[in-house]
Parts: structure tokens; C-alpha cells; sequence
């Protein structure tokens, strides 16, 4: 994952400024930093992460990334610990370095979604965050206004548009947390949950009451458009499931929800292949 140097501290932003350092023990570089490289590790059965390593840089090629992930497995390994998965933004340099290690994410048809550890006999699985590729999906969504999938169905921004305008000028929410900050949210582009109460079943669900109940004429037609919300949503939840305490597609997988889970990856795939902006 990549975060910016610098933060905020007691309402001053505080600036850190250094050269480009890749832990190679040259210390010549003249190219200033502008952001860090970071490893975190963290436990799948347990609630710790903890930072494993960091570089300081301008830019890095895929090649390097792939590098300085075989040798963070290779030492992880030397001390006992297993990693089980390798999980990444979906960024383009980041699809590129997981080829380099023998990945393949580009070619929706042929996925190879593992690599072999380097010092293990074992393959570990490459993973594309969650909530970064749902914060993708809406910004494509918010910036193409129409989707089309397999059978010519439209998936349109409109009543997402619509509903929050209905929303404010009657003074009123049908059930859902949909502002302002959600349908203009270039000023918080980061924000995940900007993102999740958006493409979110209560929002899906008011525009289908705004449709079918209200009879607006604004939303005639959305009936693509609430289908693929609701699915979204349900994919982001399986994606993010971990506690055994929560329901529905929040669940992790067992014996009794596989089948149910199952059958959701598999048409979200059909969708996801088959979706294009013209």
C-alpha cells in the first residue's frame, strides 16, 4: 500500500522531507521522496497488524515491487510466519508486479490468482482490496453516468442523482444515509464509507420505493440499476466477512451459505466480464 509523508498534528500540517531510500545501504541518491513504500502484516485469526517494512520514495518500478515481495516472504518465513495472502489497491502497477511474480488479473477469462512462494511449499493467494475497488467501481460509475452489461441492460447514475435531490428538496431521507458528501465526493475521493453507504442495499431500495411505490417518472426504468447496487453490495460484504457473529452475506462461508455465496460470485463474474461504458 502507498501513503503520503506528512500528516496533520494540533491543527498544523507537518511537513517530512527526505531523499529516496530503498534500504540498499546507498545513501547517494539525489531524487526526493514523496511517498512511502509499506508492508503490513496482518493476522487473519486474530484483530493486530503491524508494520513489517517501509521505503521511502518517488516512484517504483513493478519489477522492484516484485523483489521486495519475494524477500519480505522469504523473511517472514525464516521466522515462522506464514503468509497466506498478498493483498494490494488496484493501482496499475500494482496488476504489473503481480505478472511479474506469475500472477495473472488482467485477463478476466484465464485468472491465475496465486504465486509460488519463493522459500515455501506452498502457493500464496494475490488479493484486490475490497474497499479500494468498490471506491473504483463508484468512481467509474459517477464518471461514465451509464454502464451497460451482458443483454444490453443499463446501469445509470441518474437515480442516484435523482433520489438525492428528491431527498433534499422534501427535507427527507427514505431510509438511508445518502448526502450531499456521497453523490459529490471528489473532496473525499479516500473515504470508504462515502463509497459503501452509497452502492448500499437502504439506497437500492429507496430508489425501487421511489419507482414502484411513488410512481416518480424519474425513476422508471431502474430496475438494472437496483439489481446491480444490491448485488454490489452483497459482493463487498462477502469480500469483507470475518466475524462469525454477523449474518447474511456478512457471514464467512460455511457448509450451510456456500451455495448461496456461490451462486452470487458466480453471476457478479458474468456481470463483471460482460460490463463495458458504451
Amino acid at each position: 500500500m502507498k501513503c503520503l509523508l506528512g500528516g496533520k498534528r494540533y491543527g498544523q500540517v507537518k511537513a517530512m522531507k527526505g531523499l529516496s531510500d530503498m534500504g540498499l545501504g546507498s545513501d547517494d541518491s539525489s531524487q526526493m521522496a514523496t511517498q512511502a513504500y509499506v508492508f503490513m502484516l496482518v493476522t487473519i485469526k486474530d484483530s493486530w497488524k503491524l508494520p513489517l517494512a517501509y521505503f521511502f520514495i518517488d516512484s517504483i518500478k513493478a519489477d522492484m515491487k516484485a523483489n521486495l515481495i519475494k524477500i519480505a516472504l522469504e523473511k517472514c518465513n525464516k521466522i515462522g510466519v506464514q503468509i497466506r495472502t498478498v493483498t494490494f489497491d488496484g493501482c496499475k502497477s500494482n496488476i504489473a508486479t503481480m505478472k511479474n511474480l506469475g500472477c495473472e488479473l488482467d485477463d478476466l477469462q484465464n485468472l491465475k490468482t496465486d504465486l509460488k512462494h519463493p522459500s515455501a511449499e506452498y502457493n500464496v493467494v494475490v488479493c484486490l482490496d475490497a474497499c479500494h475497488m468498490l471506491k473504483l467501481m463508484r468512481n467509474t460509475f459517477e464518471s461514465k453516468k451509464v454502464i451497460h452489461t451482458t443483454g444490453e441492460k443499463s446501469i445509470r447514475w441518474q437515480y442516484l442523482s435523482e433520489l438525492y435531490n428528491l431527498q433534499e428538496e422534501n427535507c427527507l431521507h427514505l431510509a438511508n444515509k445518502l448526502s450531499h458528501r456521497h453523490v459529490h465526493f471528489k473532496n473525499q475521493i479516500m473515504n470508504v464509507k462515502l463509497a459503501t453507504q452509497l452502492l448500499s442495499r437502504s439506497v437500492a431500495k429507496a430508489i425501487d420505493f421511489c419507482n414502484k411505490t411513488l410512481n416518480i417518472p424519474a425513476f422508471r426504468e431502474s430496475e438494472n440499476t437496483i439489481e446491480f447496487i444490491e448485488k454490489l453490495n452483497d459482493l463487498f460484504d462477502i469480500l469483507i466477512a470475518r466475524s462469525l457473529d454477523d449474518y447474511g452475506f456478512k457471514h464467512p462461508m460455511n457448509k450451510a451459505n456456500s451455495q448461496k455465496i456461490l451462486s452470487l460470485l458466480s453471476q457478479m463474474n458474468s456481470c463483471g466480464v460482460g460490463l463495458r461504458r458504451w
